[in-house]
């Protein structure tokens, strides 16, 4: 059910008493946002879960409880303690390896949704001494598992905003903490040239179309030239409904007019299956189609907020180095 259909309310589930106590389940005392870990414990105990697929919980939102109210440094600094113990529970798992694809995207995801939640309040010195150290033990912990198989963007983008959040930091790490911090930048920079490279952009005799005009398209490009290099393909654009005959100096031709021998990328993430069944239809072979995302995967994030986090990181290490000079 991760994560389009997760939900780790405790209220969603009934237990057997001697199960959570024969484990020793109980909520953390004090801390806002504990369902998170009790039902991580649970999904990660129990020998059997039964679904039963019948609504047999209401639930009344009101003004003023612990999810609609204003944010606090209290929910900041408790929304990071129970991440740390979720990552001690994965950590302390028996069969982590054995789904540590899975606890790398969870992990990911989480990490995402962590600096969302902090907006605002990265400033504040307590919220800021708790996030570094949440990045200390993903540092130790977690980060070795990032660079032992190919990343989505979700990955991609959670290290560089792990990354964007350290880069001020650097100064006041000692030694060991330079050191992951400069594997977690390279990690980050091997994976997205990686990605890019496949794409056929640097083939000089090559006509590549590329779908779309859109704010993904021109990250992709962006990107493209950031990390790879100059684009040498005979490129030209694809739309379905042509409105305009160039794009970034380049001809704009209709999904009637693409070249037969053409190789065809489609750059967006939310229209890729109607882009694909568009080309697909007008006579398409597959195999002439690359796609940036897994058709197969849900992504909660995309090339358009990597390319804003990354431009983020490249003028904070410009920013960085000017004031080392």
């Amino acid at each position: 059910c991760f994560p389009d259909n997760y939900r780790c309310s405790a209220c969603l589930a009934a237990y057997r008493k001697s199960f959570l106590d024969e484990y020793g389940i109980v909520f953390p005392y004090g801390l806002y946002y504990e369902d998170n870990i009790f039902f991580i414990q649970t999904v990660l105990k129990a020998k059997t879960i039964l679904c039963i697929p019948c609504c047999f919980y209401n639930r009344r939102i009101r003004k003023g409880s612990t999810m609609t109210g204003e944010m606090s440094t209290k929910k900041c600094l408790d929304h990071i303690a129970i991440n740390m113990l979720i990552w001690e529970e994965l950590y302390q798992y028996e069969y982590k390896n054995t789904h540590i694809n899975f606890i790398r995207k969870y992990i990911s995801i989480r990490m995402i949704e962590t600096f969302i939640f902090i907006k605002g309040f990265e400033q504040d010195k307590d919220v800021s001494k708790a996030m570094l150290s949440m990045m200390e033990f993903f540092m130790d912990k977690w980060l070795p598992i990032y660079s032992l198989t190919q990343l989505n963007w979700e990955d991609i983008y959670s290290l560089r905003c792990i990354s964007n959040f350290l880069v001020h930091l650097k100064r006041d790490f000692n030694e060991a903490m330079q050191l992951k911090s400069g594997l977690l930048d390279d990690i980050v920079d091997t994976m997205v040239e990686e990605k890019l490279r496949m794409l056929p952009l640097q083939e000089a005799h090559s006509q590549v179309g590329i779908y779309g005009l859109g704010l993904h398209t021109q990250c992709m490009i962006k990107l493209y030239q950031r990390y790879v290099g100059p684009i040498n393909c005979r490129l030209f654009f694809i739309v379905s409904e042509k409105k305009q005959n160039s794009f970034l100096n380049k001809r704009v031709v209709n999904c009637e007019e693409i070249p037969e021998n053409a190789k065809i990328i489609i750059s967006s993430q939310i229209f890729q299956h109607e882009m694909l069944h568009t080309l697909l239809g007008k006579g398409i072979i597959e195999e002439k189609i690359i796609m940036l995302y897994d058709t197969m995967s849900n992504y909660r994030c995309d090339m358009v907020m990597f390319a804003e986090a990354d431009e983020e990181h490249y003028k904070r290490q410009i920013d960085s180095n000017i004031g080392k000079v």
